[in-house]
């Protein structure tokens, strides 16, 4: 049973991811209004602030919001996080029910898919900012999309592909089913 004390770490963590996300929703609203983009065209954050809006780029060039890509942002984000148990609770709630359905699943991802992924993760990024895909299969989502490929760019070799699917358990929702990271 953890303790008062690692409860309100891991509440605060959560405070945390929740404003980050806030702040990323409030990102995403003012791109699909038109507003500037907050990244460079690298896709990252610059030190100078958000980067200036191109008079020549047409429209159709921002993109949609990609709800698969999203899930494995915040998966590789969750091994980030430094605490133990507030990692391991956010890599199963985007854990696929498919990969957790055999009794000893979630002890054996701990100790060695997830163990490795927190390593890997710690290795090639230093936050959640650079975390990206190379490229995404399929690039666009239909309703009828069940399975896609996210292939994580992180400048040592090759991209490394996650496979997300729809998961009935979770309301349909996208979670990882695997991870080569």
């Amino acid at each position: 049973m953890a303790s008062k004390k690692e409860l309100a770490a891991v509440k605060e963590l959560l405070e945390s991811l929740h404003a980050k996300v806030d702040a990323l929703s409030e990102e995403v609203t003012l791109l699909r209004a038109g507003g500037a983009s907050p990244a460079s065209p690298t896709g990252r954050a610059t030190e100078a602030g958000p980067a200036e809006e191109t008079p020549e780029e047409p429209a159709s060039a921002i993109e949609e919001p990609n709800p698969a890509l999203d899930v494995v942002i915040d998966f590789v984000a969750a091994a980030l996080l430094k605490k133990d148990e507030a990692c391991w609770t956010e890599l199963e709630r985007l854990t696929h029910s498919g990969a957790l359905l055999a009794p000893r699943s979630l002890d054996h991802l701990k100790a060695f898919s997830w163990k490795k992924l927190r390593v890997n993760a710690r290795r090639y990024f230093k936050s959640r900012k650079e975390i990206r895909a190379e490229r995404i299969e399929p690039e666009t989502i239909e309703d009828s999309t069940e399975l896609v490929k996210v292939f994580v760019a992180h400048g040592k070799g090759a991209s490394s592909p996650l496979t997300v699917s729809r998961d009935s358990e979770a309301g349909g929702d996208w979670r990882v089913q695997t991870c080569s990271l």
